[in-house]
């Protein structure tokens, strides 16, 4: 990993408002290990995350960390590509298959991990935030 504090990207525009969803997300947060924001293209929801994931870093003391699915297309093998994304983003070193690889480097540790874009790749994505989640209880997501 390259830090506690992660990888979140920098906003290139302020934040106003939605105070209520950032007050649900953030409580939804301290209750389940996973949260998901839905809603159309263009209303913000990667904003909203990213404003959310730049909140309480005290949770995290192992970072928050920000993968951006969008440039994995939804063929056959998008779940080891989500893996990967993943282990890319955190600066895992992979050696064979990456979800093993992920569950041994994230296994003691608590950190906040942010899926972003992943709409097209449903499926794969829970399967691996399930196959990290299963060896990384304190991992949230």
């Amino acid at each position: 990993m390259t830090g506690p504090s992660g990888n979140l990207p920098v906003p290139l525009t302020s934040f106003v408002g939605r105070q209520a969803e950032i007050d649900l997300a953030s409580a939804l947060l301290e209750r389940h290990w996973l949260v998901t924001l839905t809603g159309p293209g263009g209303a913000g929801k990667t904003a909203l995350a990213l404003r959310i994931a730049s909140g309480d870093g005290d949770r995290y003391p192992d970072g928050r960390w920000w993968v951006d699915l969008g440039g994995i297309s939804a063929e056959h093998f998008a779940e080891a590509e989500v893996a990967e994304a993943v282990a890319a983003a955190m600066g895992v070193p992979v050696v064979g298959e990456p979800l093993p690889a992920l569950r041994a480097h994230l296994a003691s540790r608590r950190l906040l991990l942010c899926l972003d874009n992943a709409e097209h790749l449903l499926d794969a994505a829970a399967r691996v935030v399930v196959g990290i989640r299963r060896g990384c209880p304190a991992v949230g997501t």
